[in-house]
């Protein structure tokens, strides 16, 4: 909602009442090995070595900086509004899970030597192969890893405590997972061309 200025009478062209505004568009293209540049951030760096590089003189390149972070109470549908968000800010796919269901009080990273079923977040059953790495509570799976989550565990309306899983996969693990479960991720994009290891732990 926009409350106008009394004096503007209706009617009045929208140009003649905001100043116009321009502002200026990148389009890039990224190569696969520029795994890199999946980001904002990325991509500020590498304007940040190209600038300097023509002008001469080191361009700062600043961190958001993570300081003042803390607990803090938010809507849980929220949570994925903000690990997208961080995701193409750094390049880090991020994925949170119900704390509250998490019996165990142990994650394992592990695969299963036998096949099982496994039901994913878009409801659908998909059966794990001994190739598949998954996030685990102890025994009972909770995520194809770097891939998508499972409906067991995911956030809803009555989720009041989340855990927030940040990691780093071997590439072509999670390249094989994706192409055998035809899940083509934002996530499973970026960890099958490798991200920052420096980022897991700030993301």
């Amino acid at each position: 909602i926009i409350i106008l200025d009394r004096e503007i009478k209706p009617g009045t062209k929208a140009s003649k009442v905001f100043k116009s505004y321009s502002d200026k568009i990148f389009e890039i293209g990224l190569t696969p090995n520029r795994c890199d540049a999946i980001s904002h951030f990325g991509v500020s760096r590498d304007l940040r070595a190209a600038i300097s590089y023509r002008k001469h003189k080191q361009i700062d390149l600043i961190s958001p900086s993570i300081s003042n972070y803390n607990n803090t109470i938010i809507s849980p549908n929220l949570n994925i509004d903000i690990t997208n968000y961080v995701m193409h800010e750094l390049g880090q796919p991020l994925h949170a899970y119900d704390r509250n269901k998490i019996k165990s009080n142990t994650i394992k990273i592990k695969k299963f030597s036998k096949p099982r079923k496994f039901i994913t977040l878009d409801g659908e059953e998909r059966d794990l192969t001994n190739d598949d790495l998954m996030i685990c509570d102890d025994n009972s799976p909770m995520c194809i890893a770097g891939i998508y989550g499972g409906l067991n565990y995911s956030v809803n309306d009555d989720t009041s405590t989340i855990f927030l899983e940040s990691a780093n996969f071997d590439p072509v693990t999670i390249r094989k997972s994706s192409k055998h479960h035809l899940l083509n991720t934002d996530s499973s994009y970026r960890f099958e061309r490798g991200v920052d290891l420096d980022n897991t732990e700030y993301a």
